[in-house]
This record gives C-alpha cells, structure tokens and sequence, in this order.
C-alpha cells in the first residue's frame, strides 16, 4: 500500500495541474463558442433560444484518388450551451437556408427543399419536396434568375448579369431583387439600375452564387443589404410596402444594415482598408448611429448584444480555426 503513495500524489498534482490548467484556459476563451483545427465555419444562423445552425467547410479525402479536397455541405446544430449536437450533409440542397420559426429550417434549392425540426436538438426532417419544374429553374438560372427561397409565403429570387462576383464595383454585379405576387407575376423591389458606391461587402465572395447582396428576416420584414450600391431595402411580407435605408458612402469600403434577431437592434458596420470592422448601434427612426468598437475577423453576426468573430490561432505545426461571441457593449 505504502508503494501507491509516490504514485497516488503525482496523480493527485497532475490532475491538479490540468484542472488549473482547464481554468486558466477557460478565462482566457470565457468568450469561445467553436475551435477545430479542420472545419472552419462559413455562416452561422440563429434559430430557436439560443440555437445556431452552421455551414462548415471542411477538408476530406477523396475515396478514390485519396487526395484531399474542401467540401461544405456539412451542416453543425449547436445547443444553448454551445456544444455540437447533431450533423446533416445537405450536398445541392444547400443553396439557401431559411429560418422558418423558433424550431423549423429549410434548405431550398433549384431542385427542391428539405425542411427540418430542430426542437429536440437534431435535424429531424418533416419534408422533403422535389421541384417539378427544375429543367424551366435551370434555364432560368442560365439566364441569371435566382430564386432564392420562400419567405413568410413569399417566393423571393433576384435576376443579375453577374459573371464574376469579384469584380467588385462592376455595375453588373446589382442584383435585382422581386417577389412573385398571388398571381405568378415578379413585383422588382429595386430597379437594378443604382449607381455604385462602395464595394461588394467580402464575405459574399465566399459564399454561394446567390450571396450577391444579403436577406435577412426579422419578423414580419425581410432586410436585403446590397453594400455596393449603398443601400438596403426593407421588404414587408405581409403588407408589401417597401422602406428604403441609405448606407453611408465614406469612410470605409463597404457598409452593411445588421440585425440583432434576438434584440431587435440595428447595426451598422463599415469594411476599413486595415481589413478591420467598425461596428455602430443605429436608430433607423432619426438615423443616429453610436460608435461601439472595432474588431477583427468579424462573421456577419451580432446576436444577443454579441459578436461573432473569428480568430486563426497556430499551436505547433497545427492551424486552427476559432470562432468567439463578444459583447458588444464592452471593450
């Protein structure tokens, strides 16, 4: 008995020593919501209390050439306490992803839709429709018409004669946005015609064909950024009136309408030449806005009065891929 007394201490400081360790770690990343070394999160969706949906890229190998290659058809549901709960692999499905309500997501695409409960923190799928009128989606397509997926029950698409989303501030690059009316006609919610300003914000180069502006729906109202011509629009499902946002032209490269879901709160960000993101609160009634802070990283996101933001951190030879919330309230 006496010889486990040696080994029993070094057990006891060891353990000791990763707790301490464990804590250490844990003030440090009090902010961390997601860290792995090979997914690396290209959008995050709020759904639920405290749920989020992500699209993740992640590297894989080839089955028969055994070569490694970037897929990002791979879907991760996060619980309220952060923690990866369920996985679905959408492959074409995954053009558009709409929230429906606290416990609903579809995936749209121009062959159909897959809709899912969340509820029981898994993808338990409800429905899976086939578009019977995909050859006439597909030609559509080829002639730069997008539908982009049904909001409150109303199909919303835009048409553009985008060929390259990198050039920037190339006037072919406007969506035209429009809603399809109860009697199959396209009602434009913008002329197309806009001069540019500022622009494409980033992080749609690295999205799907259709992140060419961004949609957004907050209740009954569907926020469409379109950065490069300076303006969003604010779409009523219900009643189908029209607001119209300027965004500011100066200082920064692109500015971006960001809503807080789970607030209500208004954002307004602005892209800097340092690749920085300068976040402002704004009032959208008198249209007073209130510097906050400036970040790096930033994901497109504040939920809850916090910023997703994200962070590479090398350990070693391994890259890894960190995703933080921080308040946006503090310093």
């Amino acid at each position: 008995m006496n010889s486990l007394k040696p080994i029993i201490k070094k057990t006891l400081q060891v353990l000791t020593l990763f707790v301490c360790l464990n804590t250490y770690a844990q003030e440090l990343d009090s902010n961390l919501f997601y860290c792995h070394e090979n997914i690396e999160i290209k959008y995050l969706w709020p759904v639920g209390q405290n749920q989020f949906v992500a699209n993740v890229r992640y590297l894989k190998n080839e089955s028969f050439s055994g070569e490694q290659m970037y897929l990002s058809n791979m879907y991760l549901l996060f619980n309220e306490s952060n923690l990866v709960t369920d996985t679905v692999y959408i492959s074409s499905f995954g053009r558009s992803v709409n929230v429906l309500d606290d416990q609903t997501i579809m995936f749209t695409s121009k062959f159909g839709s897959k809709k899912y409960d969340i509820s029981e923190e898994k993808f338990n799928q409800i429905s899976n429709s086939k578009n019977p009128n995909v050859l006439e989606v597909i030609q559509a397509e080829e002639a730069n018409e997008y539908m982009l997926g049904t909001f409150n029950g109303i199909e919303i698409g835009y048409i553009s004669e985008a060929k390259n989303r990198t050039l920037k501030r190339s006037k072919k690059n406007i969506p035209r946005y429009f809603y399809i009316d109860a009697n199959g006609n396209r009602k434009f919610i913008n002329s197309g015609k806009e001069d540019v300003v500022n622009d494409q914000w980033e992080s749609f180069l690295n999205k799907m064909p259709f992140a060419l502006g961004d949609i957004n729906l907050y209740k009954d109202e569907l926020y469409i950024n379109i950065p490069m011509i300076g303006t969003c629009y604010v779409f009523n499902t219900k009643n189908f009136q029209i607001k119209t946002y300027l965004l500011p032209t100066e200082d920064a490269d692109s500015w971006f309408l960001n809503l807080d879901k789970k607030t209500g709160f208004h954002y307004l960000i602005g892209h800097k030449k340092d690749k920085t993101f300068d976040i402002y609160r704004i009032d959208l009634k008198n249209n007073h806005k209130t510097f906050l802070k400036n970040v790096e990283g930033f994901m497109d996101l504040i939920y809850d009065d916090q910023i997703l933001y994200r962070k590479e951190t090398i350990e070693g030879n391994k890259q890894f891929f960190c995703y933080y919330f921080e308040p946006v309230y503090k310093n």
